[in-house]
């Protein structure tokens, strides 16, 4: 009977179906946290399963129309794949009402969408937009975000009322990643970045862990490593004088050099208070380098000349 054939190849590719899509691991996927790849499993399954319906059509010689592997390809898609977008847009939304910061990421390429899908996954930030120098990509969409231009900035701020920007740059020069932060600086915003790859693969920090933009990233280039060999042979076992011990510059001077083993090291300041603090927290360390601390200015030429009798 036509019927019975019908029926036969409907209950065979149901069969085979779930099988393909059990190995495909189309049930083993968490619909909150899945992505484009969903999608593509889902098509193949489907493309399978039309294969399958019209290969057991030919086989049992049933009675099916030519147009049945059409409109079931369409009707998969739509009825496996859309009910599992519904869901998951219901449960973005519900966990996205409760985030607390809106976050704008500058960075686009592969860094930006990473961060994108960890932040996604959380209920703490909430990604609203791309920012990205590259023209190409400026009005796209990656990740649910529009991408935009960075005169745009003003703009998104206002729209989408976003707390922070992230940065995301991964492969720019010092140069590059110091002008957009000097550009970034004239908006009343938070900049931030990700943690560095080497400290992701460490498992030192995690993506979403957001870190303050560092001094050395300002400095327009790469920062010199210090060559080690000739600072020892320059401070270890010397004598050296640090004007203005107690500011920010000198006092890491100061440790700088207590840690290289100085015979002696002569704290020049004016500031009796930061004099006073930077003396006692080397005298912290348990080195057992001489530690002079000279009240003064380095415009009283008589003053400095009379200290340098400790060299």
């Amino acid at each position: 009977m036509p019927d019975e054939r019908v029926a036969t190849v409907i209950l065979l590719s149901a069969a085979i179906t779930i099988v393909l899509f059990i190995r495909l691991g189309l049930y083993r996927a968490v619909i909150r946290f899945a992505g484009p790849q969903l999608l593509t499993t889902i098509f193949l399954g489907v493309c399978f399963s039309v294969i399958c319906v019209s290969f057991l059509g030919f086989l049992f010689q049933a009675n099916i129309p030519r147009s049945v592997p059409f409109i079931y390809f369409g009707m998969g898609i739509i009825t496996i794949g859309g009910s599992r977008l519904i869901i998951r847009s219901v449960l973005t939304f519900e966990q996205l009402k409760g985030a607390q910061e809106k976050v704008i990421i500058y960075g686009a390429g592969s860094a930006g969408l990473q961060t994108a899908t960890a932040l996604g996954q959380g209920n703490e930030y909430l990604p609203v937009a791309f920012v990205d120098d590259d023209k190409k990509k400026h009005g796209t969409v990656q990740q649910g975000l529009r991408i935009y231009e960075p005169a745009q900035i003003r703009k998104i701020i206002k729209r989408y009322e976003a707390k922070i920007v992230l940065l995301a740059i991964a492969n720019t020069t010092h140069q590059e990643r110091a002008s957009i932060i000097g550009y970034l600086t004239q908006f009343e915003i938070l900049v931030k970045t990700i943690p560095g790859f080497a400290d992701l693969v460490g498992g030192k920090a995690r993506i979403e862990e957001f870190r303050n933009v560092e001094i050395e990233e300002l400095l327009g280039r790469d920062t010199v490593p210090p060559i080690n060999n000739l600072l020892d042979k320059c401070i270890s076992q010397k004598s050296v004088l640090v004007t203005g011990a107690g500011g920010s510059i000198g006092s890491e001077l100061c440790r700088q050099v207590i840690a290289r083993h100085p015979k002696t090291l002569v704290l020049f300041e004016q500031s009796e208070i930061a004099l006073y603090s930077i003396e006692r927290e080397l005298s912290e360390y348990g080195s057992s380098c001489k530690v002079i601390a000279m009240l003064g200015n380095v415009q009283n030429e008589e003053f400095l000349f009379s200290t340098l009798k400790y060299f």
